[in-house]
């Protein structure tokens, strides 16, 4: 009865005043009845009191009657919560409500979307990591290409925002370690090598580089040659600088070759035109 009379006075008569009052009288007999929170959903964004709509929210989200009655079907009122904390400008209360809709969704993706986005308004690195690793560990070990590019993301995160080398540099090996090919993770490691002055770990992956089967053989050379000098000027060990060395002799004959051919080749175009 109170229910009818308060439906009356909100969708017909249009009372929000009056229809509160009864209402609230159907609250404290079911906190969490739907047609009640369907109003209140109205009532209070009217009257500029959202604080109050999502206090209300908060409390019919650990109802027992609002957990049996989520079917997967109607919007969860997580993501309601959620959502008018941030329009209120309270990402505190918002990531605690996308948090709790990721514990019961997992595979969420509006739920990762949106917690990566305030992780980093508020400049929570270490939780937007925790993120970004579990969603990597959600790749399938067959995508590649999705697992590098995600832990790009986790290097940046290392290098711009929490200035930690160590962690900058097993991120680059991990991306080796299932993509050994992988150029720009090879490029950057050895970059952040040169810059810390770690000359040994900066031969090894100059070596290993200059070992892939499509590298050109000026650019070999160019890796072959700072191997040399590494081991000639910052160990002074001119034995281990011999055999980069002697592979850049083994390699000039070919380059010569190829050198003199493309000449001719170009001379001969020349002439022709001529």
């Amino acid at each position: 009865m109170v229910l009818q009379i308060a439906m009356v006075t909100w969708k017909h008569i249009g009372d929000l005043d009056r229809a509160e009052e009864y209402f609230r009288r159907v609250r404290k007999l079911d906190p969490a009845h739907p047609a009640a929170i369907d109003f209140y959903r109205v009532y209070y964004p009217a009257r500029g009191e959202n604080a109050k709509l999502l206090a209300l929210l908060r409390q019919v989200e650990k109802s027992p009657r609002a957990r049996a009655e989520g079917d997967g079907k109607s919007r969860p009122i997580t993501v309601e919560i959620a959502e008018l904390a941030e329009q209120q400008n309270n990402p505190e209360k918002a990531i605690e409500a996308w948090k709790q809709h990721l514990r019961s969704e997992p595979g969420s993706s509006e739920a990762r979307t949106a917690l990566a986005r305030l992780y980093r308004r508020t400049e929570k690195w270490n939780a937007l990591l925790d993120l970004m690793k579990d969603e990597i560990e959600r790749l399938p070990e067959a995508d590649v290409a999705g697992r590098v590019g995600r832990l790009h993301e986790v290097v940046e995160i290392y290098r711009d925002k929490l200035r930690l080398d160590v962690m900058v540099i097993n991120t680059y090996n991990a991306i080796l370690k299932i993509d050994p090919g992988n150029k720009r993770a090879s490029d950057e490691l050895a970059g952040k090598y040169r810059a810390l002055g770690r000359w040994n770990d900066l031969i090894a992956i100059l070596t290993r580089k200059s070992d892939a089967t499509d590298l050109g053989d000026g650019e070999r050379v160019a890796l072959l040659r700072e191997i040399a000098d590494l081991w000639a000027e910052r160990f002074g060990n001119f034995a281990n600088a011999i055999k980069p060395l002697e592979r850049i002799v083994e390699l000039s004959p070919a380059i010569r070759t190829r050198s003199r051919d493309s000449r001719r080749s170009t001379s001969s175009g020349a002439s022709g035109a001529r």
